[in-house]
């Protein structure tokens, strides 16, 4: 769109263990603070999450947001008992928030760059519930 960017992607488990797995979305870059205003929006199956840093006001996540982890990861979640043929569906959606106290004029031209690493644990030798 002209002004957010999506993308979406699957993972699928096509082992035959149940495996816990984590994903991270990590900050690489930003340029005239523009973080200070994005918004990621993670829809896991459906379930959107979004988040944003803590407000530079209140120290506190912005309201109707979960708070980055820190300065350079915006996104670590864990995603436990995934079975074997099970497919998660991702959709991930950024932009930058207007209404956001700290989206100011001095943030044109700004640009962050970001990348999304997944991580799996096998869980071989744990009792499955």
């Amino acid at each position: 769109g002209d002004n957010y960017i999506a993308y979406t992607f699957y993972v699928v488990n096509i082992g035959s263990e149940t495996v816990n797995y984590w994903y991270e979305m990590d900050v690489d870059d930003t340029i005239k603070n523009v973080d200070e205003a994005v918004r990621v929006m993670v829809y896991r199956n459906g379930v959107p999450t979004i988040y944003a840093k803590k407000s530079k006001i209140t120290g506190k996540a912005e309201e109707g947001t979960k708070a980055f982890v820190s300065k350079k990861i915006a996104i670590l979640e864990e995603r436990t008992k995934f079975k074997p043929n099970s497919k998660d569906h991702f959709t991930i959606v950024i932009w930058i928030e207007g209404d956001d106290p700290e989206c100011q004029n001095d943030l044109l031209g700004g640009e962050i760059k970001l990348h999304m690493d997944f991580t799996e644990e096998h869980l071989t030798g744990k009792k499955e519930e």
